[in-house]
């Protein structure tokens, strides 16, 4: 392209249309991080939830055989539970923390309590119960 004067400008981007671009691509990929941590949360929260479904049919067989739920005095429930109720269950939630066991339960009385810290590994108070993945109704 000639200016008026009779100069031809060179074709490039300024430093402005530099960082308009770099700015758009920090903003994309930190919507795509926070995303792609979002939905690993909510799969492993959903992976939970199913394991804790295939213990408690798991305690319930065992009843049904035994009479009776384990003693909640183990470590965890896959070592309350002899290796033919309990064949494909990890003895770790998916966020690394052991699933918690309890018999009779605090929230279920009549049964037991099986549940999981979630995503937060803890349950020291109230508010970090909330992501707490249970076998029973908040």
């Amino acid at each position: 392209m000639k200016l008026p004067s009779g100069r031809s400008r060179d074709r490039a981007f300024t430093l402005i249309e530099m960082m308009a671009v770099l700015a758009i691509i920090m903003v994309v990929a930190g919507l795509t991080v926070a995303i792609a941590r979002y939905v690993g949360t909510k799969a492993a929260v959903g992976k939970a939830q199913a394991e804790i479904a295939l213990m408690e049919n798991a305690l319930e067989r065992y009843k049904i055989d035994n009479g009776s739920y384990p003693a909640s005095g183990y470590a965890n429930v896959q070592s309350a539970l002899p290796p033919k109720y309990l064949k494909s269950v990890p003895a770790t939630d998916p966020f690394g923390v052991a699933y918690q066991y309890l018999a009779p339960g605090s929230n279920n009385v009549a049964t037991f309590d099986l549940w999981s810290y979630g995503p937060d590994r803890a349950s020291s108070n109230a508010a970090t119960q909330a992501d707490d993945i249970t076998n029973w109704k908040r």
